[in-house]
């Protein structure tokens, strides 16, 4: 049985699709306040608008922008209880670790 959320202040970062955008849909309706955080802009404010939650852009890959849309998304929520680290990306290159690029692991880590 899930347990109710009822005012838990919650950011989740890669709100856009996948696990993120899975919770962000998902934690408003167990009660919490949700700011969801994702470079993609149009996917991420709809998906947060229909979810109840709030949206905020953020490359999670700059510090200056994760600094900057932490700010707002704690200002919003008026403090953190949990923080969802959800933001990755696929390799644009399919099969065996071995067959990628040296860009293509960078940006994966970042």
């Amino acid at each position: 049985m899930l347990k109710p959320l009822n005012d838990r202040r919650i950011i989740v970062t890669g709100g856009a699709s996948g696990m993120g955008e899975a919770l962000v849909r998902a934690l408003p309706e167990l009660g919490a306040r949700v700011v969801s955080i994702d470079l993609a802009a149009d996917a991420g404010a709809a998906i947060a608008q229909e979810s109840g939650a709030s949206f905020v852009e953020c490359d999670v890959s700059s510090e200056e922008s994760v600094q900057v849309a932490f700010k707002s998304a704690v200002a919003d929520l008026g403090g953190l209880d949990v923080l969802i680290h959800a933001a990755g990306v696929i390799p644009d290159t399919r099969g065996p670790a071995e067959n990628g690029t040296l860009d293509t692991w960078n940006r994966v880590l970042a």
